[in-house]
């Protein structure tokens, strides 16, 4: 909570590891429990490994453009605590996180289409695990988050 005298934190500089850590933990457990599913499906067979890296492929752009929508989200919300002055230089920051999620939800989407049309059934597996992520990880995290949150208030 802020002190009346102090200046008010932005959403921005409120942005930090300690705020993300559910949503991190919940990505890395899900990139394990993906791993193990991948390999006990492929177990023994050719292409393990080209599962796991795309799998790893899909998993690395989902969480790119998951912290890229949360950057954007950050920095909307203080252009209402920022100065006049100020305002120009985070929009401009906020629209180069927004054309980074952009560009990763473009590769994502080609990549599914490329691996999609040509894959065997098991690369399948791998493709729909990694874009997964970017459902299971807010959805997810956000419940961890928001127990937090309401355990603190």
């Amino acid at each position: 909570m802020n002190h009346p005298d102090l200046p008010m934190r932005t959403a921005s500089e409120q942005f930090t590891f300690s705020l993300m850590r559910p949503f991190f933990h919940v990505a890395w457990i899900w990139a394990a429990a993906s791993k193990a599913v991948i390999s006990y499906q492929l177990w023994g067979k050719p292409g393990v490994l080209k599962a796991l890296v795309v799998f790893g492929a899909f998993w690395f752009l989902s969480i790119c453009s998951l912290y890229s929508l949360a950057r954007v989200v950050a920095m909307i919300l203080d252009l209402g605590l920022v100065s006049q002055e100020k305002r120009t230089p985070l929009l401009i920051r906020a629209s180069y996180w927004g054309l980074f999620k952009l560009v990763c939800v473009g590769i994502l989407i080609t990549a599914l289409n490329l691996v999609s049309e040509s894959a065997s059934p098991y690369f399948r597996v791998a493709v729909s695990l990694g874009i997964s992520t970017v459902c299971v990880v807010p959805l997810v995290g956000g419940y961890f988050w928001s127990r937090r949150v309401v355990e603190h208030a």
